[in-house]
């Protein structure tokens, strides 16, 4: 389900406004690492493929359901494949395929108002270390924050409730699910988002849905 929103970039504003520079225990549940999503540019059509995904070398922390049919998605331009459920939808050639998927059809507007989708993929430019950086004050709260490793490189598994949206551009109590992986020193995003008005169940099949994708995650 897309939904849309202010531009994107509030959300790191929102998220990082109370991050600390002191080090903090991994899996003590109190801090969490936030990553957006920078929004594609547009660009010549590049090559990008679809077909169906090979079965997962690197298992997530937690068990996931399997999956009748999932697809890859490889762009050649950002780097990178990554599996989807092959009922679902992503956005053409040259847009932000391989960035965004979904449910419904993905359509992403260039320069417009940001979007959200249930599998969100892709970095922001900053470093690992800072967008690792641990999240702390009375807007939002850690509900996971676990150091792990992903086909071998660091990575962080969180979720973050946000508890009071000074901006108003998420309703009070969203939630962001997903995981920051290392790449080349960068961070590197796969995550998915719930809104109160959403079934509980909905946000959960999201979440097995970055589980399983983020273990078919490939750089090339």
């Amino acid at each position: 389900m897309k939904r849309t929103l202010g531009a994107l970039t509030l959300t790191a504003t929102l998220l990082t406004a109370c991050a600390s520079d002191e080090p903090t225990q991994p899996g003590t549940g109190t801090t969490v690492p936030v990553t957006t999503m920078a929004p594609a540019t547009t660009t010549a059509a590049e090559p990008v493929t679809s077909r169906p995904a090979a079965p997962p070398t690197t298992a997530p922390p937690t068990s996931t359901p399997a999956s009748p049919a999932w697809r890859t998605c490889s762009s050649t331009a950002q780097g990178y494949s990554i599996g989807y459920p092959a009922t679902w939808h992503t956005d053409t050639p040259g847009r932000s395929a391989c960035v965004y998927f979904d449910p419904e059809p993905v359509e992403y507007i260039p320069n417009s108002d940001g979007f959200l989708f249930a599998l969100m993929v892709g970095g922001d430019n900053r470093s690992f270390e800072d967008a690792r950086r641990p999240v702390r004050g009375a807007d939002s709260r850690a509900l996971i924050h676990e150091e792990i490793t992903v086909g071998g490189r660091r990575a962080v598994r969180y979720e973050v409730e946000v508890v009071r949206s000074p901006s108003g551009y998420h309703p009070d109590r969203s939630r962001f699910y997903g995981y920051l992986v290392e790449r080349e020193g960068i961070a590197f995003g796969v995550s998915t988002y719930w809104f109160p008005d959403q079934p509980l169940a909905q946000y959960q099949a999201w979440k097995d849905t970055v589980d399983r994708a983020v273990t078919t995650l490939r750089f090339l």
